[in-house]
């Protein structure tokens, strides 16, 4: 796949500059190439591997467009994106197995932590995932 090798590229550039945004003007027009090669091929049926197009995207918003730093983030975000694809990530099945809405109020119910998590520290994060993603999804379109 080009399109993840090119990606893992562009990310081994950020990995090697931690601590600093290396998105000079190379680095951002070789980010454009890769946008309008997957944008230019949009009329066309072809396998497009999410995370590394979520991961493009993260670079191109964060490290290009607002000059991130933390190389990390990529990765995060983009594997964020790539399990907020699915139903059961957002709405985890209640006892009965229908989908529903992880509230902070079951963050502090033990039985049910330990029943579906690994660690208290996992619950709250898969919450705070959950909180992120419908915050980048819904703030946009409240402005």
């Amino acid at each position: 796949m080009m399109l993840e090798q090119r990606v893992d590229e562009l990310k081994q550039i950020i990995a090697g500059n931690d601590g600093h945004n290396a998105a000079d003007v190379r680095f951002a027009r070789a980010v454009d190439e890769l946008m309008s090669a997957v944008y230019g091929g949009i009329g066309e049926i072809s396998a497009v591997p999410l995370r590394a197009l979520f991961d493009l995207f993260v670079i191109k918003v964060l490290y290009v467009g607002r000059h991130s730093s933390h190389a990390g983030v990529i990765d995060y975000l983009g594997r964020l994106l790539e399990t907020c694809l699915y139903t059961q990530t957002l709405f985890p099945p209640d006892d009965e197995g229908r989908p529903r809405r992880l509230y902070f109020s079951d963050m502090l119910d033990e039985q049910r932590i330990a029943a579906r998590f690994a660690s208290r520290f996992e619950a709250y994060r898969a919450y705070a995932d959950s909180a992120l993603f419908f915050s980048g999804v819904c703030a946009p379109a409240m402005r």
